[in-house]
């Protein structure tokens, strides 16, 4: 029996749903970490009824709040779960400024803020002794509008997709960051995917007009199966290239291309361990 735990997040939808369907189908042991649980409820049941797989289950885990994935990460560690892969794929994109619970921007605070310390908790957690373990961070060509510096914490300016490019941005720099520092730890790989536009639920505009581009756009979108497939693909079946890649279709290149050389860069990992203590009292295993 494969006894590798593999965490999805976003899982019960679109990307996250396929994954989590083939990785169970592949008889690997999925965790779907979700927000939603009325809503993943039946689509835990459905993919553990299609697949046979008896090793699932069906988490809560609320990425725009600290608390959750604190007793996400804790959950995880008491029922002994050693992880084998973290699948990074839930997102947001928000139509107008929020802020998380925390005090955050929503694309900020869910995902950057929240998957910084979701990975930095889930890390130790990692089994290194049964091949090569994946931590894989899905981000955005978006990255390139983005803008990270040191008002990127409390910033209150709000545009739909440069919040959201931004976020992305610092996502990116965070997994060269980590990539970076467990580079002596060949077991454990850092790496990148970018699933291009995808027609899921998170593609809307105005209501008016999303009618519309959903007849004339949307057919040409790529499936959320095929995306699923391509990061499955990345995460399972390529080791041989390491760490610090983004991975986008059948192609991969490194992330230094842009992020590695941003200026803030290692002042982002540093600053966000430093808030997460001294703001929110949660201190991490140094890394």
């Amino acid at each position: 029996m494969n006894t590798k735990w593999i965490i999805v997040t976003g899982a019960s939808g679109g990307i996250g749903r396929n994954i989590c369907e083939l990785l169970s189908d592949m008889e690997y042991c999925v965790i779907m970490a979700c927000r939603d649980m009325k809503k993943a409820s039946p689509i835990f049941e459905d993919i553990k009824y299609i697949t046979s797989n008896k090793n699932m289950r069906l988490m809560e885990l609320d990425l725009s709040s600290f608390a959750s994935i604190q007793t996400f990460a804790n959950e995880i560690k008491e029922r002994g779960y050693q992880i084998y892969s973290l699948v990074n794929n839930a997102g947001n994109l928000a139509h107008s400024y929020r802020l998380t619970q925390d005090g955050y921007e929503q694309d900020w605070g869910i995902n950057y803020m929240g998957v910084y310390l979701l990975t930095r908790l889930i890390l130790p957690l990692m089994k290194t002794d049964e091949g090569v373990c994946q931590i894989m961070n899905t981000v955005s060509v978006t990255a390139k509008i983005g803008r990270v510096d040191k008002n990127a914490f409390d910033s209150t300016t709000f545009s739909r997709f440069s919040n959201y490019g931004t976020s992305k941005l610092a996502l990116m720099m965070f997994t060269e960051s980590l990539a970076e520092k467990l580079h002596s730890d060949k077991n454990i790989q850092v790496n990148a995917y970018d699933p291009g536009v995808v027609n899921t639920n998170m593609i809307n505009m105005h209501p008016l007009i999303d009618p519309v581009a959903a007849l004339i756009f949307r057919p040409f979108l790529k499936s959320p199966l095929r995306a699923a497939q391509q990061e499955v693909n990345a995460l399972l079946l390529d080791k041989k290239h390491g760490s610090g890649y983004v991975y986008k279709g059948k192609r991969h290149f490194k992330i230094r291309r842009w992020a590695a050389v941003h200026p803030f860069k290692e002042w982002l990992f540093q600053q966000s361990e430093k808030i997460l203590k001294e703001k929110h009292g949660i201190v991490l295993e140094k890394v």
